[in-house]
């Protein structure tokens, strides 16, 4: 059976594929992914679900995985394939109140939200080992830490995929 998710990490995109899945009677699945990100909270749910999956499932990138996409890309248990075509993208979070993000220099101005900035610290730090793990080279691990969205070539991204 196939199955395409090309949405953001929300609610309702993330439990439709789910309630897809689940009603899905052949135990080999192909989902064509592509995403520009969305909420972490969703990816990580989806990332949970997929990586309890007694199903096989293949995840075909065809167009873009940004941001918590690309995470959810990695850390997702199934077999990979990524399209020549694919554009990847990865940065770290950033805080938004408001509507308005965040600057390290405009925290000061938004004292009451301190333990939200240090949970967005933790998180980044998390995921700047996580970028690291996986093989990024160190020119792009700067480019993030400085907060820039950094590309990712395909063929890096098979390497990864290859090794995880």
């Amino acid at each position: 059976m196939t199955f395409t998710f090309d949405a953001e990490f929300e609610r309702d995109s993330v439990i439709q594929l789910i309630d897809d899945i689940e009603k899905c009677k052949s135990n080999n699945i192909t989902i064509y992914f592509s995403s520009t990100g969305g909420i972490v909270s969703y990816a990580e749910l989806l990332i949970d679900y997929i990586n309890r999956q007694k199903k096989n499932i293949l995840l075909i990138a065809y167009y873009f995985i940004e941001s918590c996409a690309f995470d959810f890309f990695i850390k997702a248990k199934c077999k990979k394939e990524i399209k020549d075509t694919c554009i990847t993208m990865v940065h770290l979070s950033k805080p938004i109140i408001d509507g308005k993000m965040i600057t390290k220099i405009g925290r000061k101005k938004h004292p009451q939200h301190i333990e939200f900035f240090n949970q967005i610290d933790s998180t980044n730090k998390g995921y700047c080992e996580f970028y690291r793990k996986i093989g990024l080279p160190e020119d792009y691990m700067k480019k993030i830490e400085k907060g820039e969205d950094v590309k990712i070539p395909v063929d890096l991204m098979r390497k990864i995929i290859k090794r995880e």
